[in-house]
């Protein structure tokens, strides 16, 4: 059995392989500026992809598209909301949100795309709900001061109570009955029953690490989590058991790299973050198998990062209909996508 404890020598750029992207295409979608944040649906007939961007003053505009170059919609959520995540069921679309002006809700949902509604359930706050997700029929919610939501149809939320208040929990994820969400505290919060009641994993606490982004990774059948110190811990879908730290990534020049999302795609563990070279930020992609692998890690450097101190909200990844790694980030509004991973 694998000794649940850090490894021993961290991967270098040296060994970590290239990542090439043959094909890579930029575009700009209808919006000028601000961040985009992406999901994607497979579950609709096209494949729909959906993306928020707009300002930071809020009054943030959702568009789709089915093939990434031709946008439709720039359709505005609701006034004053900056959004920071999106999902969708295939049919239904919901946006977690905070308030930058007027009324104090914060998740709004739509049928149409051309038109969204207020959610119910949320107590009037200006903090932010920070990721959604759906999955098998229910919505999952978590945002700043412990916030945890659940709702059968995305307009109906009901709170739930976490182990510890005061929490900025950044992310959320779901398999099977399961659910893990993460904060920048370097809480784990688990539940085994689709979200009514939460417990925090033993011994969850890391050091001072900001954890930002959860996937579950089916080839591994392990729980991943990623942190803005640059760190990658995992969970043997055990929540009796710590998670254990395995690997962090080192950035081109030596600086540190600070991961942001992470998602699981055609079996391959993707994250995505920035590192710093003078006054500018990079764009960091990392892609392996098994983190637990330290000289598994392929890194690309996928441009320049210019949105400022909100990259928690505004770094993006998915992946696509094909074997086709999808991006976005900062200002301008950028997509960026590969033919490959």
């Amino acid at each position: 059995m694998r000794t649940r404890t850090p490894i021993a020598s961290n991967p270098t750029i040296n060994n970590l392989r290239a990542l090439n992207y043959p094909g890579e295409v930029t575009v700009t979608p209808p919006p000028a500026g601000g961040g985009v944040i992406f999901c994607q649906s497979h579950r609709s007939g096209l494949g729909m992809y959906y993306a928020i961007s707009g300002e930071s003053t809020g009054d943030d505009n959702i568009y789709s598209s089915d093939n990434l170059r031709s946008w439709d919609g720039g359709v505005e959520a609701k006034p004053g909301l900056q959004c920071c995540s999106i999902a969708t069921d295939g049919t239904r679309v919901v946006i977690g949100a905070n308030r930058v002006s007027g009324s104090t809700d914060r998740i709004a949902y739509s049928d149409n795309g051309a038109s969204f509604t207020y959610a119910t359930g949320l107590p009037s706050s200006t903090s932010s709900i920070n990721c959604i997700v759906y999955d098998s029929g229910t919505w999952y919610a978590v945002g700043e001061d412990s916030e945890i939501y659940v709702s059968d149809d995305g307009a109906v939320w009901v709170a739930k109570t976490a182990p510890y208040a005061g929490r900025n929990l950044r992310s959320v994820a779901v398999h099977d009955n399961k659910v893990i969400a993460v904060s920048v505290e370097a809480d784990v919060f688990v539940s085994e029953d689709n979200g009514d009641t939460w417990s925090s994993i033993t011994g969850s606490i890391i050091s001072s690490s900001a954890m930002q982004s959860v996937c579950w990774a089916p080839h591994l059948e392990k729980w991943v989590i990623v942190g803005a110190d640059g760190k990658t811990w995992l969970n043997d879908d055990d929540f009796t058991k710590p998670i254990y730290w395995v690997s962090q990534m080192p950035s081109p020049q030596g600086t540190s790299v600070s991961l942001r999302k992470v998602i699981c795609y055609d079996g391959m563990i993707v994250t995505i973050g920035t590192w710093s070279i003078a006054l500018n930020k990079k764009i960091a992609v990392y892609v392996c198998e098994n983190p637990s692998d330290e000289n598994g890690w392929r890194y690309s450097d996928a441009g320049d990062y210019a949105y400022g101190p909100a990259e928690s909200k505004s770094l993006s990844v998915v992946g696509g209909n094909d074997p086709r790694l999808v991006i976005g980030c900062g200002d301008p509004a950028l997509l960026k996508f590969s033919n490959r991973i």
